[in-house]
């Protein structure tokens, strides 16, 4: 006796409304099927006018240097952005700036010296990040002479700014007694701020020279470190009294 075939039917795929600019974010979906939301980092109404879509974060990011090859016209235009807002005196633009000649290799000398005077603009103008590097750059002594106590001057005025990264070079300033004397309560009272700014190389340098402290010194250390933290410590607003 044959069986009697069925024929299936499907009930008719509804059309997907458009999108508009008023539009919720949509949701992507990353590997393993975790949701991800569209990069934060992107182009804001609120981001400078240089501010590229190739700083985006995520699994979108892209380099200054993808972008070039994938679009030397965006590159250029890019550059030439960023030019101008540093010559208008955007420290954050300067700094990019000084870094990307400091990245090109292929000019030698001539990047070099460009590097350290848009860094140097940058950190006289408040930049921590640009201070960082020049002082680095002033330690390593590639690019510019070396010279200590510049590497210390610049490295302490970021550290002293909040710069957790500086911190942890300051720390290392004073283990190796570079550009400053050699002092390793010091040391470890730097080491400690940055780990408590969650700065992880921070707290390994600090239980690393922990280990050559004495009790005694160790004790100071850390009295002095709580003492840091709490003269700069951030000051919360008094509860508002409710109507």
């Amino acid at each position: 006796m044959r069986k009697k075939s069925r024929t299936r039917t499907s009930a008719p795929i509804a059309a997907k409304p458009a999108r508009t600019a008023s539009s919720p974010p949509r949701i992507l979906q990353g590997k393993a099927g975790r949701a991800r939301l569209p990069c934060p980092s992107a182009p804001q109404p609120s981001s400078p006018a240089w501010w590229p879509a190739s700083f985006c974060c995520g699994p979108t990011r892209r380099s200054t240097a993808e972008a070039a090859v994938n679009s030397p016209q965006a590159a250029i235009a890019v550059k030439s952005a960023l030019e101008e807002a540093a010559r208008n005196g955007d420290a954050e633009a300067q700094f990019r700036l000084g870094r990307a000649a400091l990245l090109d290799t292929t000019r030698g000398k001539e990047g070099a010296a460009e590097a350290v005077a848009w860094l140097r603009q940058a950190a006289t103008g408040g930049h921590t990040g640009a201070m960082l590097q020049l002082g680095k750059l002033y330690r390593s002594g590639v690019g510019m002479p070396q010279n200590y106590e510049y590497a210390g001057k610049w490295i302490r005025s970021a550290a002293e700014a909040g710069d957790s990264d500086a911190m942890v070079e300051l720390g290392r300033l004073y283990r190796g007694g570079l550009g400053v004397g050699a002092d390793p309560v010091q040391a470890y009272v730097w080491f400690n701020r940055a780990a408590a700014a969650m700065n992880i190389d921070g707290a390994r340098e600090r239980d690393g020279i922990a280990l050559k402290l004495s009790p005694e010194e160790l004790k100071s250390a850390q009295a002095a470190s709580l003492a840091a933290e709490e003269e700069h410590a951030i000051v919360l607003p008094k509860k508002v009294a409710q109507d």
